[in-house]
């Protein structure tokens, strides 16, 4: 379990009220120089509960992820994937939302208005690119936001499996890890 996952729980407040308040955190965790788990700026009144235990924390942090915060944190690394980038032929390609919409939008540009050749800031700078290039570079961003999204499934189904077959921060990375980015 992660430390913010278990003082959520532990406290019934959500993670951004505990460390992201708007009169700053609430708790800030960190190990003493004895080796124990200390709060600075814990509340008790304001938390509702006194501090947890070191020993409470060390058992926390010991117990595997909830298939919960498995799943978040595959969400998380299908966006952080997604938005990463790839490369068309050696072309540095944003693959965030913003610009799958704006190749998108070129391509059909392009296509109603029978344009053959556009200028388009790439990674590495400006391009001119033909009708040709702007669908393959649709087509490659297509092909890597399922890849994303796909691997987001096999966890999902991973973790819906009885037992489940996904059970670490590490194994989601590696499934990520060998989503494509070069086209």
């Amino acid at each position: 379990m992660q430390l913010a996952t278990f003082l959520s729980q532990y406290t019934g407040l959500s993670v951004d009220a505990l460390f992201n308040a708007p009169s700053g955190r609430l708790v800030d965790p960190h190990v003493d120089v004895t080796g124990a788990w200390t709060f600075p700026g814990w509340d008790a009144k304001v938390l509702g509960k006194e501090a947890p235990t070191s020993e409470q924390v060390i058992a926390a942090l010991a117990a595997p992820p909830a298939a919960s915060e498995l799943s978040a944190y595959a969400k998380a690394k299908r966006d952080a994937t997604e938005a990463a980038g790839i490369t068309v032929n050696g072309v540095a390609i944003a693959s965030d939302t913003d610009s799958q919409n704006r190749v998108n939008n070129a391509y059909n540009g392009m296509v109603v208005s029978g344009a053959t050749s556009i200028p388009f800031k790439s990674g590495s700078g400006f391009v001119t690119l033909s009708l040709d290039q702007v669908k393959a570079i649709g087509t490659a961003l297509f092909a890597h936001t399922q890849a994303c999204f796909s691997a987001e499934d096999q966890v999902d189904a991973a973790l819906a499996a009885s037992p489940p077959t996904i059970t670490t921060f590490a194994e989601i990375d590696a499934l990520f890890a060998a989503v494509k980015s070069a086209y």
